[in-house]
């Protein structure tokens, strides 16, 4: 029910392009995209608040898409608008997109306190999905792709156990600002390539897992292969989420030893438990900066997108021009709350 929903569920099933912007972005036929989302208010459990999405989801048609995205939600419950806008923009609306909330803590503090939820939730919805969309004739299954931003992107990690079951049981992943505590980030980071940074590692020489802090990153080079399905984390060098970790407070951490990310300024120095400090302060008003900095990824789905799951007929203008969409969404949305 749309009582049921919560702010950040209604928020989102209300969201997103009209099929007027969607048309004049494409000169095809488009679609009116599918969201479904089960607030904490939907259902007691987190295996009903997924069952009953996943059943609003066949209801819906969203097994029958071309693209099924499955989301796990940062600790509010809340989806970042331009990560769902940007795949329905490439996709002309022929999408369905599905999240549950499992808490109404905001990420920072639920990486502390709450961090198992998110866990479970991106586990449970995954599973349930993925048991149906299994069960479809290989030639009628949409594309399934996975998303998690902050806190969801540890919990949607939470649904694999390694790279071979991403591969295995996926079209395409993207995860945005993951916690330094996500289990398969930690991995791939610790077991970097040698003399790849840590602020933007190089695992099994890019083949299916790569980083990204700019689009200039997702460009490949000639000759350089990446294979499908894609795994992609965004990471600005400057996103306290993903540098945030209670061993920063005693070790200094590669990523201030090694040359600095671009946003990251050279006078910045590692202090015993100082630094720590700093960055638990940051996290709490991470998102409030400029588009390409802290915690906010905003236009940077479009490149993401396109290069993980775009359609045959995309091209690099049309993500050039969807970046400016979404550029002028964020900066809407934040003037929206400067003056509320």
């Amino acid at each position: 029910r749309w009582e049921d929903l919560g702010s950040k569920g209604r928020t989102f099933v209300a969201g997103g392009p009209t099929l007027g912007e969607l048309a004049e972005f494409h000169s095809k036929e488009v679609t009116e995209p599918i969201r479904v989302y089960a607030g904490l208010a939907s259902a007691e459990t987190i295996e009903d608040r997924v069952a009953l999405a996943v059943s609003e989801l066949v209801r819906t048609g969203g097994f029958q898409r071309a693209v099924l995205c499955v989301v796990t939600a940062t600790g509010t419950g809340w989806v970042d608008p331009e990560a769902v806008a940007a795949l329905e923009y490439l996709w002309a609306g022929d999408t369905a997109t599905v999240s549950v909330q499992y808490s109404y803590l905001p990420s920072w503090i639920s990486f502390m306190v709450d961090s198992g939820r998110a866990r479970e939730a991106g586990s449970e919805l995954f599973d349930s999905v993925y048991h149906i969309w299994e069960q479809l004739p290989e030639d009628e299954r949409p594309l399934l792709l996975v998303f998690g931003e902050s806190l969801g992107a540890d919990g949607a990690e939470a649904a694999f156990s390694g790279l071979a079951d991403i591969r295995n049981r996926t079209d395409g992943v993207v995860w945005a600002g993951p916690p330094n505590f996500s289990e398969l980030w930690t991995s791939f980071t610790a077991e970097r390539d040698p003399g790849s940074p840590e602020r933007l590692p190089v695992y099994q020489g890019g083949h299916t897992v790569r980083f990204a802090s700019e689009p200039s990153d997702l460009v490949l080079k000639p000759g350089e292969k990446w294979n499908r399905p894609r795994v992609l984390y965004l990471q600005y060098p400057s996103d306290p989420v993903v540098w945030w970790t209670p061993r920063i407070a005693l070790r200094q951490p590669d990523w201030l030893v090694e040359p600095r990310g671009v946003d990251v300024l050279d006078e910045m120095r590692w202090y015993p438990l100082v630094t720590f400090l700093q960055l638990t302060a940051d996290m709490a008003n991470s998102i409030q900066v400029p588009p390409g900095h802290g915690h906010n990824y905003a236009a940077f789905f479009a490149d993401a997108w396109a290069a993980v799951a775009a359609p045959e007929d995309w091209t690099a203008a049309d993500t050039a021009r969807l970046r400016e969409i979404l550029t002028a969404q964020a900066a809407a949305a934040a003037r929206s709350k400067l003056t509320s």
